[in-house]
């Protein structure tokens, strides 16, 4: 119905004025931010741990969980990819395209 209001309203020469809705964060957004914050954050202070010249278990252990937290989402994403080009192709052959 709002498209149809919209066209009569453009038609007549009225000027409608349009109310976006506040996206609010979702519970996956927030977590792929806190993710990337926390796994920046470990990072940063591995490299600080280095720089006072800490233990270097210490230091390696937090700069590569950090580095892997990071890592861990663009590992996702690649799956993800690899998997639709894979239902892609099942489909396409299925339906006799190849």
């Amino acid at each position: 119905m709002a498209i149809k209001n919209a066209t009569i309203a453009a038609i007549k020469g009225e000027r409608i004025e349009e109310e976006v809705a506040p996206r609010g964060i979702d519970l996956d957004h927030g977590v792929r931010n806190i993710t990337s914050d926390v796994g920046g954050l470990a990072l940063i202070l591995g490299i600080v741990c280095f720089a006072k010249r800490e233990p270097l278990r210490v230091g390696g252990g937090a700069a590569f969980l950090g580095g892997a937290a990071i890592a861990f989402q663009f590992a996702v994403i690649a799956l993800g990819a690899i998997v639709l080009a894979i239902l892609i192709g099942t489909v396409l052959s299925q339906i006799g395209i190849e």
